[in-house]
């Protein structure tokens, strides 16, 4: 079941299910059906940018590992 947030650019897997505490696997987080937020746009930005280099920023819990996970998933 997913869920669309108001502005209409991310979407909520799994809503109401628990969040992914302590899992840092994607494939592990959606096996188990945790609440995740779809960043698959993430994927896009990253294999269309030209930089040699990509410095990602966020504070803690806003998912890095969870998102570096999906894109290796998606690569493999």
């Amino acid at each position: 079941m997913n869920a669309q947030v108001a502005n209409g650019s991310a979407r909520i897997v799994n809503p109401g299910n628990p969040v992914p505490r302590g899992i840092d696997d994607f494939g592990e987080a959606r096996t188990q059906g945790c609440c995740l937020v779809d960043k698959s746009r993430f994927i896009g930005d990253v294999l269309t940018c030209d930089d040699k280099i990509a410095l990602i920023t966020r504070p803690r819990r806003f998912g890095k590992t969870i998102n570096q996970s999906m894109l290796r998933y998606f690569l493999e």
